[in-house]
């Protein structure tokens, strides 16, 4: 994500005040089914380039990242270069300074041969999504939650929730007939499944598979309400406000807080837990649809392989759940799924027009899980 502006979300004064702006903030899955966080910044060399890699020091810190980079344009017509004691100094904090002009053979040797610049990823549209939400005075919540405060999160879980208490509380506002409404939904599901992604890793380091339903709910409500001290404040605030006059304390045992659609979302996440890698695949998926859909290309290309089959399908689940828990009109779903669907078809070479058509996903039952 770029150009993201940092608030402090603890202010005490009556109005949000930005502290700062990232130029590049963008986050990679690691080995141990974690997000990690990348920061990068881009200036002149008006300020020392060390002088600058403390800065990005200090917002590494903040974001627990072990990683940044500093693009700098220096004069080279007057032979000016980046002082090499200054690139020493900050590699050994983790920052990488290089000199704009270098930029493109850097980005060619990570990504060898050709580097990123043929990637399908159009920030162009993704800006128009985002002018778009900013335009309109009942959906700029959703907009300043998507490409500002999810990323500065300090737990990028409880996004799952948030994510989904706001397409819901602002749905009557989204219209499955308009191509930037749909790209809207698309792009919140990929959001939502970063945290989904770092909730299964989170659940799969602590108990691999868990034995029971019971188990892996005690353990995904501490995870999605910050502890388990604030789920049984909120729990017992949700129980005393629902509950009747007249009812006793058995009437509310079962009426736990939890997410909508309690059952399918234990579900979907004890499905991810048998492949916890590909969930961390997941929101890179639905960011490449919206921009093959918004350019009109061919849906999912770079998905074409055998081995894709599993991410396709698990990705069909999650926005299922995704939509029906958000309250979403069916229709939000159609073209989507469908596309998924299609992909599927074209990879196990079987037509949709053929007599053995892939069998179309559903959420798991209770009956179909291994616990």
């Amino acid at each position: 994500m770029s150009e993201i502006i940092v608030t402090n979300i603890n202010s005490i004064g009556s109005r949000e005040m930005a502290v700062t702006d990232l130029d590049v903030l963008a986050i990679r899955p690691s080995k141990s089914l974690k997000w990690e966080v990348i920061i990068g910044d881009c200036k002149t060399q008006k300020l020392s380039a060390v002088n600058r890699a403390f800065w990005v020091k200090g917002v590494m810190d903040s974001y627990k990242s072990e990683d940044g980079f500093l693009i700098v344009k220096t004069d080279r017509k007057s032979g000016k270069k980046i002082d090499i004691d200054h690139r020493l100094l900050a590699n050994k904090m983790g920052i990488k300074i290089i000199d704009e002009v270098d930029f493109e053979d850097f980005d060619k040797s990570i990504h060898y041969p050709y580097g990123s610049s043929n990637n399908n990823y159009d920030l162009v549209y993704l800006d128009e999504i985002r002018q778009f939400l900013k335009s309109s005075s009942a959906l700029n919540e959703i907009n300043e939650y998507l490409f500002r405060d999810f990323w500065t999160e300090s737990d990028r879980i409880v996004g799952i929730r948030k994510i989904l208490n706001l397409i819901r509380k602002h749905r009557g506002e989204l219209d499955p007939a308009k191509p930037t409404h749909r790209d809207t939904v698309t792009l919140a599901c990929s959001i939502f499944s970063i945290s989904l992604a770092e909730c299964v890793g989170a659940i799969f380091n602590q108990y691999i598979h868990p034995d029971s339903r019971e188990e892996l709910s005690s353990a995904l409500k501490p995870l999605l309400w910050s502890g388990w001290s604030q789920y049984n404040s909120l729990n017992q605030l949700k129980k005393a406000l629902s509950k009747p006059s007249n009812s006793t304390e058995d009437d509310t045992k079962d009426n736990d807080l939890v997410l909508p659609l309690w059952t399918d979302f234990t579900n979907l996440i004890r499905g991810l837990l048998d492949d916890p890698r590909s969930s961390f695949e997941i929101p890179r998926l639905f960011q490449s649809l919206i921009f093959d859909l918004g350019n009109k290309s061919e849906p999912f290309l770079e998905y074409s392989q055998k081995e894709h089959l599993s991410l396709l399908k698990q990705s069909m689940l999650v926005y299922m759940y995704f939509c029906r828990s958000s309250r979403l009109p069916r229709e939000f779903e159609s073209e989507i799924i469908n596309s998924l669907a299609k992909k599927q078809a074209i990879i196990a070479e079987i037509g949709l027009k053929t007599s053995n058509p892939p069998t179309m996903p559903k959420l798991i039952t209770d009956e179909e899980m291994p616990f």
